[in-house]
């Protein structure tokens, strides 16, 4: 479990939770957070989600781990853009405050959910409709490709949604680019 006893379970791990801990409290290559600063219940949460076993594709039943994160780490790179490297490799993001705290863009279970009616609105709604500048439908990752000796390759994917209109948008393609220097293999990209 991270954060506990930690000096004595030094381990090698490409579970990205557990990179991110090392890299933030590690004070020669890290930022050097003291442990006592860091919401560790939160990092062993997004370690349990990344160490799981899905589907390597979704044409594709073969079970691999969920996330992983496969770094070359350049410690002269300003921390702050390191931190964000290593959050892409688990669509994770980190809110700091009294503490450090790793979330994830996952699934979560709906018996927390807060039911909205006119008793809790105080004010006015205003409802803003989507558009070209904030949809995407197709997606160009750049990212270290282990099958092309780890050089970078570009691949386009295509996301399915119903909220974008399938692969257009007026007949538009909207992509965006992304760089994920710590994902090395196209499926995980995917």
């Amino acid at each position: 479990a991270i954060g506990s006893a930690y000096n004595s379970s030094l381990s090698y791990s490409n579970e990205p939770a557990r990179v991110l801990y090392d890299y933030l409290v590690n004070p020669n290559y890290g930022k050097g957070i003291p442990h006592s600063l860091i919401d560790a219940a939160s990092f062993n949460e997004a370690a349990t989600y990344n160490n799981e076993q899905v589907d390597a594709t979704s044409s594709d039943s073969t079970q691999v781990t969920r996330y992983t994160c496969d770094a070359y780490v350049d410690t002269a790179q300003p921390l702050i853009e390191n931190v964000e490297d290593f959050l892409t490799t688990m669509r994770g993001g980190l809110i700091t405050g009294d503490n450090y705290q790793l979330i994830q863009d996952k699934p979560r279970s709906t018996s927390n959910l807060v039911h909205i009616n006119d008793d809790k609105i105080i004010g006015s709604i205003k409802f803003l409709q989507a558009n070209k500048k904030t949809l995407m439908n197709a997606l160009r990752a750049k990212f270290p490709d282990k099958e092309d000796p780890f050089n970078f390759q570009e691949n386009i994917t295509i996301v399915e949604s119903p909220t974008l209109q399938g692969s257009t948008y007026d007949g538009t393609k909207l992509k965006q680019d992304l760089e994920l220097p710590y994902t090395t293999s196209k499926a995980m990209v995917e």
